[in-house]
């Protein structure tokens, strides 16, 4: 088995000094597309599985072995606030 995730993951994004998850748009498993406020679960490595698969896989992922958990919602695109505010936006 290749190292856990390095085909498929990547930790993090880095915009204006904010991490901020991939909020990757498809299914690991099956390949069911994903919208950002679709319901998806994670790991660590943010591998990304649809409700149904990360079920059917007992919330384990199937390339780490590490937990699914419920990956956050995202409502806005990050990229429609202003640079200058989005630190602000995020955190406040």
């Amino acid at each position: 088995m290749d190292e856990p995730c390095s085909r498929y993951c990547l930790v993090a994004v880095i915009f204006k000094g904010v991490n901020m998850l991939r909020m990757k748009t498809e299914c690991e498993h099956c390949k069911t597309k994903l919208a950002r406020k679709s319901v998806a679960y994670i790991c660590s490595f943010e591998c990304t599985y649809c409700k149904s698969c990360s079920e059917k896989l007992h919330f384990t992922c199937k390339n780490c072995q590490g937990a699914l958990v419920l990956r956050p919602p995202r409502l806005i695109e990050p990229f429609k606030v202003p640079a200058s505010e989005l630190k602000n936006t995020l955190f406040s």
